[in-house]
């Protein structure tokens, strides 16, 4: 079905309903399923995550706690909520079809961004100069080499034995395909949370403009 103008979503062109459907709202419905599935994730308000963020991080001084919600102040978006010292901090993820975007980058799966997180919980941007990088290397390569030949234990296999202050590791994340849909409408969204989320507002557009289409016909 054609939707007679050329409709534009973040840059991108759409022809048609069932364009529309395959390759927007089916795959956002896809990202909304993983977020809510997601081990790390909550239904809860921002401020009721703080809370309980603090009292975990009271009983437990050296843990690192975090989780995810839905964003209050960016509806369509999700909110990285995290405590590493006193004072809880969030950072602001957005969804696309291709995936979730952090930092300048998109992943395609949530799992691998919360990895690169863990790296670098600030999200700053620190430029790598290649010969800092360079010694970098080589004094981790020598320093590992003595290790071994000291301990005979390689110091890689010493350091996962020991417990992440980030918790338990994550199960490996279930391999992105395309949308199990294929080329077929999606079935009907769930009821939406307390506030907007961004599927429920596209299917609630590409119905009316269905309807104007079958109007004008």
């Amino acid at each position: 079905a054609s939707i007679g103008n050329r409709l534009i979503i973040k840059k991108e062109v759409y022809g048609s309903i069932d364009e529309l459907l395959g390759r927007y709202i089916a795959p956002m419905n896809d990202r909304v399923e993983e977020i809510q599935h997601h081990r790390k994730f909550t239904d809860k308000l921002e401020d009721e995550l703080d809370t309980q963020l603090y009292d975990m991080k009271k009983a437990n001084p050296n843990g690192v706690f975090y989780f995810i919600c839905w964003s209050e102040s960016y509806p369509g978006y999700i909110s990285l909520r995290f405590i590493m010292s006193r004072t809880a901090r969030n950072h602001t993820i957005g969804i696309s079809p291709e995936g979730f975007a952090w930092n300048g980058k998109t992943f395609n799966n949530l799992d691998k961004l919360l990895n690169e997180f863990k790296k670098n919980p600030s999200g700053a941007r620190t430029p790598q100069h290649r010969s800092s990088s360079n010694s970098s290397a080589l004094s981790m390569s020598s320093s590992m080499s003595t290790s071994r030949q000291s301990t005979g234990v390689r110091t890689d296999d010493t350091s996962r034995q020991s417990r992440s202050r980030w918790g338990p590791a994550a199960m490996p994340p279930v391999p992105v395909t395309a949308s199990r849909w294929g080329n077929m409408p999606p079935p009907p969204a769930g009821p939406p949370p307390s506030f907007a989320r961004p599927v429920s507002m596209i299917l609630k557009c590409s119905v009316d403009i269905f309807v104007d289409y079958v109007a004008v016909l």
